[in-house]
C-alpha cells in the first residue's frame, strides 16, 4: 500500500482538526478578513501561522502588538512545540523566498496530480505533522481565552503549504478562496512597491493571473465543492456584515453582527498581516484605481485577466463558472485515495 494510502488509513477514525485556510494572493484583503472572521464567537484567528518560528528571529507583531516570542499567548506554546516540531513551519517563506513564491515548479505536478509526488511524501508527512502539533496547541491554548473554538483560521495564504496540509488527511479544512478585482490588486502591489508604468501592470497583472490559476488548480483537485467558499474582496469591503453572515453560516457558526463594524473588536493573536490587525479601524471600500489609473493600463489589465473574468465579475458569471451540475464531473477527476470517508466530509 502506497504511504499515501497508509497516512489516510491510519488517520480514519482520527478526530481532524478544523482548519479555515485563507488562500489569496497577497494585497486583497486577506488581513481584513481574518481579523473580522476572527473575531465571531465560536472562531479563533491565527494570522499567517507559518511564520509562527520564523517570526520569533524577524521579531513579528502578535496581533496583541507583542513580539511573538513575548507574547503571553505564543510564548508557552512556542517552549512545548519546540522540542516536539522536526520540520520547520515556515517552510515555504524561508531561504530565498521570505515572501513567498509564486510558481515552485517543483510542486506544480503535485496540484495538478492531487497530491506530493513520491520523492516529496516523506517533507510533506513531516510538514503536515508539525503543523498537527502546532496547531493542537494553539487550539487548547485559544480554548482557555474562549468558550468554543470551532475553528482555528490560518491566513497563510500560500497554495504550496494548503496542498501539503490537505493531503495530509489530518485536518479538516475549509478554504476560503478570497479574490479581489485585478485593477485593484495592481494599483495597490504598485503603490506598495512605489512603481508606475504599463509594464509594472503588465507583471503584476501577470502575478494575479498566475496565482489565481494555481489557486483553481488546488481548490479543484484536492476538495470537495462544499469545502471551498469564494469571496470577492469588493463585496467583503462594501458589506462587511452580509458577507461575515454568509460565511458563518457556511462554517455553522454563530454570528455576531456588531463584530463587523470594525477591526479589532476584539485582541486578537493573529501573526503578521498589515494595520487591519492592529488598530482598531472601520470597514471601508474604496476603488481609488478607477480614478487614478490610465485608462489604457485598466483595459490592459482587463483584457490580460480575461480568461478568469468570473472569479470578480457579477454573481451571474460566477454561478455559471461554478454550476454544481459539475460537481459529478470533479469528483471523477479527484485521485483515488479522495474518497468522502477519507475527506473528513
Amino acid at each position: 500500500m502506497p504511504k499515501r494510502h497508509a497516512l489516510q488509513t491510519r488517520d480514519h477514525h482520527r478526530v481532524k482538526l478544523p482548519l479555515v485556510y485563507l488562500l489569496s494572493t497577497g494585497r486583497s484583503g486577506s488581513t481584513l478578513l481574518d481579523v473580522l472572521l476572527g473575531a465571531q464567537p465560536e472562531c479563533w484567528t491565527l494570522g499567517e501561522f507559518q511564520l509562527l518560528d520564523i517570526g520569533v528571529g524577524r521579531q513579528l507583531p502578535c496581533g496583541c502588538r507583542d513580539p511573538i516570542g513575548q507574547c503571553d499567548f505564543w510564548e508557552p506554546i512556542l517552549e512545548r512545540v519546540r522540542r516536539s516540531i522536526r520540520f520547520p513551519l515556515g517552510h515555504f517563506r524561508s531561504g530565498r523566498h521570505p515572501n513567498g513564491k509564486v510558481v515552485r515548479w517543483s510542486l506544480l505536478p503535485s496540484i495538478l496530480t492531487g497530491g506530493p509526488l513520491p520523492t516529496q511524501q516523506a517533507a510533506a508527512d513531516a510538514y503536515a505533522v508539525s503543523n498537527l502539533r502546532a496547531l493542537e496547541e494553539a487550539k487548547e491554548a485559544a480554548e482557555e481565552h474562549q468558550d468554543e473554538v470551532a475553528w482555528l483560521i490560518d491566513a497563510s495564504k500560500d497554495p504550496y503549504r494548503l496542498l501539503w496540509l490537505q493531503a495530509s488527511g489530518h485536518f479538516d479544512i475549509r478554504v476560503i478562496h478570497l479574490i479581489r478585482r485585478p485593477e485593484g490588486f495592481v494599483a495597490n502591489m504598485m503603490r506598495s512597491a512605489d512603481v508606475r508604468g504599463a509594464a509594472a501592470a503588465i507583471k503584476y497583472a501577470g502575478r494575479w493571473l498566475v496565482d489565481n490559476l494555481i489557486g483553481l488548480a488546488l481548490v479543484w483537485r484536492m476538495f470537495w465543492p462544499e469545502a471551498v467558499k469564494r469571496v470577492r474582496y469588493e463585496d467583503l469591503a462594501s458589506d462587511p456584515e452580509r458577507t461575515l453572515g454568509e460565511i458563518c453560516s457556511w462554517l455553522g457558526v454563530s454570528f455576531d453582527t456588531d463584530r463587523t463594524k470594525a477591526t479589532r473588536y476584539v485582541v486578537n493573536h493573529g501573526i503578521a498581516g498589515n494595520q487591519p490587525r492592529w488598530e482598531a479601524l472601520p470597514v471601508t471600500f474604496e476603488e481609488n484605481w478607477r480614478a487614478t489609473m490610465p485608462p489604457l493600463q485598466q483595459r490592459l489589465i482587463s483584457l490580460m485577466t480575461a480568461p478568469l473574468k468570473s472569479l470578480w465579475a457579477s454573481d451571474r458569471a460566477e454561478a455559471a463558472a461554478w454550476n454544481p451540475n459539475a460537481v459529478h464531473a470533479r469528483r471523477r477527476a479527484l485521485p483515488p485515495w479522495m474518497t468522502r470517508s477519507s475527506s473528513g466530509s
